[in-house]
């Protein structure tokens, strides 16, 4: 019963994402025949439609992906589900911040047609963040083949293509513009903290917050020093540089910055010197994801 009610989740998942704005899609003979999705040919699709489309689809997954991660992390908590479903709640929870993930590089996509190849750099990046998610909730489905239980189900099957199609023509017609344009290329300004990290010295610079594990410090945990950042009142727009010196020795976790908490660098004292090593992987239920050392969710 449990199983087939993760599958169920699963399908309906696969579903959602592939739910675009219909209204603002263009009617279109043959390959739109007769589908409840219309996805207009590559050629005639102009670039900010392309990508208003692509936006709102990321938008909605957000909000439905959320709404079964909440639904999944409740049935966890109560114990009606089992291991694996615990893992399917982390592969889910997963989902949601890489498509969050996705809708801010989306939003990188302004009105104004710039540089051809950031704009592919973020389209790329969405289709990264999309197939993570499927291949995380893939793994929990026990999928080890390609769409092994999607393919029982024609519907679901032309929603994920269709879904990747989006994708794939939103790249191509990006690709077919002509990037190069007459003129110096553009370069991003160094800012104040140039060479910051070459020239650290820990014996001369000063950190900001220092993490030691005798206590000499101001954490002994690299968790508890960006957790007492978290809490700090920071520029959201260009923040300055925060200086996190992590003195010699073996620290056994998994940290987490948040992707809000920009302009955050983190010093040791050299390798074999200062080691972080956490402990998650895939078979304790963690996904490959989430089981990074260093993580910027």
């Amino acid at each position: 019963m449990s199983c087939s009610w993760l599958s169920t989740l699963f399908f309906l998942l696969v579903v959602i994402l592939a739910n675009t704005n219909e209204a603002s899609c263009k009617q279109e003979k043959g390959a739109c025949e007769g589908t409840k999705h219309c996805f207009p040919n590559s050629l005639e699709l102009e670039r900010k439609h392309t990508v208003q489309t692509v936006h709102q689809m990321v938008t909605d997954a957000i909000q439905r992906v959320g709404s079964s991660a909440a639904l999944m992390n409740n049935q966890v908590a109560a114990n009606q589900t089992g291991l694996r479903s615990g893992g399917l709640s982390v592969a889910l929870s997963d989902c949601v911040k890489l498509y969050e993930d996705s809708e801010i590089r989306l939003r990188r996509l302004s009105g104004q047609y710039g540089n051809n190849d950031d704009d592919r750099t973020w389209l790329s990046g969405a289709v990264t963040s999309h197939r993570t998610c499927l291949d995380g909730l893939q793994h929990y489905q026990k999928m080890n083949t390609s769409h092994k239980l999607v393919q029982s189900d024609p519907e679901l099957v032309t929603s994920h293509q269709n879904l990747t199609s989006l994708f794939s023509r939103a790249l191509a017609l990006y690709s077919l513009r002509n990037a190069k344009k007459s003129g110096t290329m553009w370069r991003p300004k160094l800012g104040q903290n140039k060479g910051l990290l070459a020239t650290w010295d820990a014996s001369t610079a000063k950190a900001d917050l220092v993490v030691a594990k005798d206590g000499s410090g101001n954490f002994k945990t690299i968790n508890e020093a960006v957790a007492a950042l978290r809490l700090q009142k920071r520029d959201q727009g260009q923040p300055p540089r925060v200086v996190i010196y992590v003195k010699s020795g073996v620290y056994s976790e998994n940290v987490e910055v948040d992707r809000g908490m920009k302009n955050v660098m983190f010093v040791g004292d050299g390798i074999d010197k200062t080691i972080v090593t956490g402990n998650k992987n895939v078979i304790d239920g963690a996904t490959t994801i989430s089981s990074a050392t260093f993580g910027n969710y």
